[in-house]
């Protein structure tokens, strides 16, 4: 008979974290001192069991107590004060090496059974996430006080159909997972997860101490055993005092030990009004939205930032939130922590992992790119680079070589390195004399297999030689998260290091195997913000019920989200895991609506935010916590979803020092000279936007990276044009046979394609090529017809750059332009051409003019100012301009000739007057309103910013002297 569990409900229209401090303070004080030492205290989060702590810290100091503070632990760690073990536990790598060495071993058909195919003897990694994964497995199904080789009784048991294949899965997973278990007793330890059912099979669960479970209403079914049967023991020493945290008309819908009833909560409603809805467009918008709402919220209650608190129901939307905080001016912290994984140093790990097992260009450019990694490139590249590299760790030249070098030739690995002519030669060096730079990182053995301790040296090492120069300095808020990054990695590779022989076994792996292996243990940790001043917290779903902020804004209230939803899964599909009571969908909607109930009625001011869309325009659903409501309700918050919302004012800084936020967007300024002249090309876009005329031509901005894995637009057109000029170029213009004009062309194309590619092409660019081919093929056919009508290709003008100077308003303005090709005629004069490799071929008049045929239609200037430009450089006569297209049906292939009167092109020149006139003006302001590019350039133009029309209002050019 259960006799040692209290149970004591908090109401939800308070916070239940100053309540459970209080019940602590009341229930454990004699003569002024608060003696909680033999007390452990169980939150659902690590962060709330912090903030208790600090809340009785900061009480006794109030009261002059004295306090001896309780242990605070979660439900993961809560089994092991329940239970002793005859048995040392194995370690998290121990027991991933024990299971792989178990699967490794298994007689034929298991694997297979599990898995489709048996992994070849040396594909480690596949053995290793094997072992992953059935080791998770085991967890999941420990926590519903299950064996994995009791699945399929239990399914019987309860009338779950297995099919022939599943159960033969899940008997070869069980024998998988014994094996396992055998391997741990050969060695003398024994499983946590498996020592915890032994417990419970034993009946040696019992208490030592008060337990006290505050708000936990997520309880697994080990857990629940476990507590029950702690409290009935007869030796149990103390009481298991349960805290709940609702109103005493719900004290049906919880267990004994405090966990929730599902079928009750399952059938409750949200009780929240419609004003605390917010909905978004995109996802992109969230930010600005907490924002706004902070800000309404600060006018009204002048509320301090760690009295707001952001909630994550979807914890991806963490950066992007933060980052729209700090650029409104708002301090703020992720309460979890960071992913330990996300940390730079854990981050380089990785990729020095990759690189070393891979050893491709990508997995080269990952690495340069790191912050961490700059101060050693800089000290070791410095003269190997030509001096191109800095001492100063800023990010220098040698990764725009990088780059250009990418963007050039497409690498696909290191193992050929191309050099080219000019320029394209010393990119080359660049990257020979980087490659060197981090090889020399790595130990050069580093694809022979060793045992993995042998490895934890290496890696080590190598970090060392990354990090070794810093001196990092305890709570200084730059340092901290360094430190505790590279201590956790220091951790792991001890751990690593002490892997004896019988746990290993015969198992070696390369340097990169073993790299993976230790940022396996790092998987699960996190590096804590810095504490300090006051600060927005930003928390997921699962610390917010203990938190004690009066304001809270709930982001992600979409379905999929809150409550998350996990239906694909290998093994266990939703359905099979309400069979074995494992935790499900059902179980997590029951569970969010009730902390999102306790959360609206704890709180001053509740906001929930959710959005339409995801960033890329995908459509989400609302939450369905949401329409937890009656029938009327459920309709308004439907049609709510989808109308249309009134125009937002746009987001402004919240408090600080600083005049203007950045949210806006940077204005022009206008500290360089006056343009003196353009490109034919540079016309256009002006008309397209000026703000990115201004960036692209005054401030000389360009987009240059090394994410390119196919040829673009313009790289094809840039491979096409080249095979084109050695054409123009040779004494094959006059060709008349198509054969061996084929021939001609398709030889320049191989030659051009090895000497830019190399031999190892990546496969998209080897498919690109010959599709190239096609087009040159049928370009061919087109030559001879031209030839054999009587035009003849001037050498001497091909791919020409053509210059001159003309007067608008009395001043001078350079035109100038490379035309392709001039071809001429003794009847017809010229025609100026331009090669155009676009899917489609367009005719010259759908490409330069738009609506109505006036002076006003000019949107591209390209071919009316080739003929001014020809002009200029003294050819005259009779001449055409048009296009050449090599589009992707060969059929289509063929020259397109504009057909301007005099009159026409006279409007297309002062079309261009004026836009020189507006150049000299320097009008750049403000950006085009629909933003239709890919240019590099979102960022600094606010595309896709929440009310971009709003900000480029804000974003007045008469600001910039204040910058």
């Amino acid at each position: 008979m259960v006799s040692r569990i209290e149970t004591h409900t908090v109401d939800w229209n308070e916070p239940v974290l100053a309540a459970a401090a209080q019940f602590l303070r009341t229930r454990y004080t004699s003569d002024g001192i608060w003696d909680m030492s033999e007390v452990v205290v169980v939150t659902a989060a690590a962060r709330a069991g912090r903030r208790l702590t600090e809340v009785l810290v900061s009480e006794a100091e109030n009261a002059g107590a004295i306090l001896f503070p309780p242990e605070v632990v979660t439900a993961g760690g809560l089994p092991e004060y329940l239970y002793k073990s005859a048995q040392p536990m194995v370690s998290g790598l121990e027991a991933k090496l024990l299971r792989t060495r178990a699967i490794m071993s298994a007689g034929e058909g298991l694997v297979e059974s599990v898995v489709g195919t048996r992994p070849g003897e040396d594909e480690f990694g596949a053995w290793w996430a094997m072992a992953e994964q059935l080791g998770k497995l085991s967890e999941e199904l420990a926590a519903g006080s299950l064996r994995v080789n009791e699945v399929t009784e239990r399914c019987e048991g309860d009338g779950f159909d297995l099919s022939d294949v599943q159960r033969s899965r899940w008997e070869a997973a069980g024998a998988l997972d014994e094996l396992y278990h055998d391997q741990c007793a050969a060695v003398g330890v024994i499983d946590r997860q498996r020592a915890r059912l032994t417990a419970i099979e034993d009946g040696t669960c019992r208490l030592t101490g008060d337990v006290v479970m505050i708000a936990m209403p997520d309880q697994s079914t080990q857990l629940e055993s476990m507590l029950k049967q702690a409290a009935a023991h007869e030796e149990s020493a103390g009481d298991l005092i349960v805290v709940t945290h609702a109103s005493e008309e719900h004290e049906e819908g919880f267990h004994l030990t405090g966990g929730l009833d599902v079928s009750y909560w399952s059938n409750q409603h949200l009780d929240m009004n419609d004003q605390m809805i917010h909905v978004v467009g995109k996802e992109n918008e969230i930010g600005g939205e907490v924002v706004r709402l902070m800000a309404e919220a600060g006018e009204t209650t002048k509320l301090r930032y760690d009295q707001i608190t952001v909630g994550l129901g979807h914890e991806e939307h963490a950066g992007a939130i933060s980052r729209a905080l700090d650029i409104a001016g708002a301090p703020n912290r992720y309460a979890g922590g960071r992913r330990l994984m996300d940390s730079p140093a854990v981050v380089l790990l990785a990729a020095m992992g990759r690189y070393a097992e891979a050893g491709g260009f990508d997995q080269f450019a990952a690495i340069l790119r790191h912050p961490d990694l700059q101060g050693f490139l800089s000290k070791n590249t410095h003269e190997a680079t030509g001096g191109i590299a800095t001492h100063d760790g800023v990010v220098s030249q040698f990764l725009a070589a990088v780059d250009r070098y990418a963007t050039e030739h497409l690498p696909r690995d290191l193992g050929e390195v191309l050099m080219g002519d000019g320029r394209a030669k010393v990119y080359g060096e660049q990257v020979l004399a980087l490659r060197a730079a981090v090889d020399d990182l790595l130990p050069r053995d580093r694809k022979q297999p060793k045992p993995i301790s042998a490895w934890s040296s290496e890696i080590a090492a190598m970090m060392r030689h990354i990090y070794g120069h810093l001196e990092l300095r305890r709570y200084e808020p730059s340092d901290e998260p360094i430190y505790h990054a590279l201590r956790q990695i220091a951790d792991a590779l001890r751990q690593v290091r002490d892997v004896g022989d019988e746990i290993a076994g015969e198992i070696k792996v390369t340097f990169g195997q073993a790299v993976n292996m230790v940022l396996s243990l790092l998987r699960v940790g996190s590096v804590p913000e810095m504490g300090g001043d006051g600060a927005v917290e930003l928390m997921g779903l699962l610390d917010l019920p203990l938190d004690d902020a009066p304001v809270l804004i709930m982001t992600g209230m979409n379905e999929g989200y809150v409550p998350a939803s996990r239906n694909a899964d290998a093994f266990l599909p939703d359905g099979l895991r309400q069979c074995l009571g494992l935790g499900n969908n059902r179980q997590r909607y029951a569970r969010d609506l009730l902390l999102l109930n306790t959360m609206v009625k704890s709180k001053q001011v509740v906001r929930l935010v959710l959005a339409r869309q995801t960033a890329q325009g995908d459509p989400l659903a609302p939450s369905r916590l949401l329409f937890a409501c009656n029938d009327q309700t459920m309709i308004q918050r439907v049609n709510g979803f989808y109308e249309e919302h009134e125009h937002r004012a746009p987001v402004r800084l919240l408090r600080g020092e600083r005049k203007r936020h950045g949210f806006l967007i940077p204005p022009p300024l206008f500290d360089e000279p006056v343009l003196k002249g353009l490109g034919v090309t540079a016309f256009r876009q002006y008309l397209q936007c000026p703000y990115r005329f201004y960036l692209k031509y005054v401030r000389r901005l360009q987009l240059v990276n090394d994410a390119a894995v196919e040829l673009d637009g313009a790289a094809f057109g840039t491979l096409a044009h080249g095979v084109l000029e050695a054409f123009g170029k040779s004494d094959m213009t006059g060709c008349e046979d198509v054969g061996v004009l084929r021939d001609y062309l398709s030889h320049e194309l191989d030659v051009m394609a090895t000497t830019r590619f190399g031999q190892h092409v990546r496969p998209a660019v080897r498919v690109q090529v010959e599709q190239l081919r096609e087009r040159l093929m049928a370009f061919a056919l087109q030559q001879v017809v031209w030839t054999q009508e009587g035009w003849q290709v001037r050498g001497d003008l091909i791919e020409h750059q053509f210059k001159t100077t003309i007067e608008v308003d009395g001043e001078p303005f350079e035109i100038r332009g490379k035309i392709d090709r001039v071809d001429e005629h003794p009847e017809y004069g010229l025609r100026l051409l331009d090669y155009k490799t676009s899917d489609i071929g367009k005719h010259p008049e759908q490409v330069h003019r738009k609506g109505r045929k006036d002076a006003k239609s000019w949107i591209d200037f390209q071919l009316p100012l080739y003929e001014v430009i020809a002009r200029g450089q003294g050819l005259s006569g009779q001449m055409q301009m048009g296009y050449v297209n090599l589009p992707r049906k060969s059929e289509e292939a063929g020259m397109k000739l504009a057909d301007w009167s005099d009159e026409v092109l006279v409007e297309a020149r002062e079309a261009c007057n004026e836009i020189i006139r507006q150049v000299r003006g320097r009008v750049f302001w403000p950006p085009a309103e629909v933003p239709v590019f890919d240019d590099g350039m979102r960022g600094l133009c606010g595309d896709g910013a929440f009310d971009r029309e709003g900000l480029i209002m804000m974003s007045e050019v008469g600001e910039v002297g204040d910058e």
